[in-house]
């Protein structure tokens, strides 16, 4: 079984932490990730901008496709997927969430 794996976002001007990514394989094809940033930092662009590298990387992994969780009422992070065309699909189970997918190739 993989293990969830953790990125500290390091902003390069100052080298400090300002965020994490979470990758938690599904399966060999799919896995479902999660991005947080320290408020200070958010509506400044590195959503889009790790979101676009970590989409490469994932791909460059072999994964098909990208699953992410949102809290329905986090707006911001669900224009941000919606923006980089991430799918809106029914899920049941974390009735909280939207669930979004994007399928890389």
């Amino acid at each position: 079984m993989e293990l969830n794996i953790r990125y500290g976002i390091i902003e390069k001007k100052s080298n400090e932490l300002i965020g994490t990514y979470l990758i938690t394989p599904i399966s060999d094809l799919n896995c479902m990730v999660g991005c947080s940033f320290g408020k200070k930092y958010w509506r400044q662009g590195y959503g889009t901008e790790v979101m676009n590298l970590m989409s490469e990387y994932l791909k460059n992994l072999n994964y098909k496709k990208i699953i992410g969780l949102i809290k329905k009422e986090n707006i911001p992070s669900i224009k941000l997927v919606e923006k980089m065309n991430y799918k809106l699909v029914k899920q049941n189970k974390y009735p909280e969430f939207h669930q979004y997918e994007k399928r890389i190739v």
